[in-house]
């Protein structure tokens, strides 16, 4: 009868460590494809990122150059009226908006101050089409110019 029992506790015992190792690798293999899909999740959003800056990218390319045609046709009119310190200022401020706007991240943020000062050079080409209809006034709180703003 002794025999017996030693061979129902040893199988006993084959099947408790048979269920624990069991239970270990569905934990184990549970866990790895956790980690996985965290990381295809991560992966995702990164791409949706990427997607969004590249759509902000094709939009802003697309309304450029109705912009510069608008600015362009101001400018001739402008020197056609030889009126050349008005023709210069706006010519400056299209180069420098440029210059700002296609080597800036549309992504990134920026001080408030920075996009304050880029819109206003957009403005002030405005200004300069249309006198007459666009005025202007900016009025930002000093300790509100360092926050942190989409661009």
């Amino acid at each position: 009868m002794h025999g017996s029992g030693s061979i129902a506790i040893i199988s006993e015992s084959a099947v408790s460590w048979y269920f624990f190792i069991v239970a270990w690798g569905v934990l184990y293999v549970a866990l790895s494809y956790a980690a996985k899909v965290g990381q295809a999740e991560r992966q995702a959003a990164t791409y949706k990122s990427e997607a969004q800056a590249a759509q902000l990218r094709a939009l802003r390319y697309q309304i450029n150059p109705h912009f510069l045609f608008n600015t362009l046709n101001s400018l001739s009119a402008l020197v056609l009226r030889q009126r050349t310190q008005e023709a210069e200022r706006m010519i400056m401020n299209l180069a420098t908006f440029f210059r700002t706007s296609l080597t800036n991240d549309p992504t990134a943020q920026v001080p408030l101050s920075d996009e304050i000062r880029m819109q206003r050079l957009y403005l002030d080409i405005e200004q300069v089409r249309f006198p007459e209809r666009l005025s202007v006034a900016v009025d930002v709180p000093q300790e509100l110019e360092e926050a942190l703003v989409q661009a």
